[in-house]
């Protein structure tokens, strides 16, 4: 799995770390530590990609608008 940028913040309302995908800033994974929140964030990445590929649609190269 290749790792992707993330920026990482701290939630006090949740007490965890936030990982927001930097190309993709509505992607975000939570976890306890950074590291569990990066590895959660490029989870979801794979499985952000991986519904685009199942409907034959390339990835987007930059943020989305919706």
């Amino acid at each position: 799995m290749r790792e992707r940028e993330f920026n990482i913040e701290w939630s006090e309302s949740d007490s965890e770390f936030i990982a927001r995908c930097s190309t993709f800033p509505r992607l975000m994974a939570f976890g306890g530590t950074i590291e569990e929140a990066i590895i959660e964030g490029n989870v979801a990445f794979e499985l952000f990609a991986a519904s685009y590929r199942e409907r034959g649609l390339s990835l987007p190269t930059g943020p989305l608008d919706n």
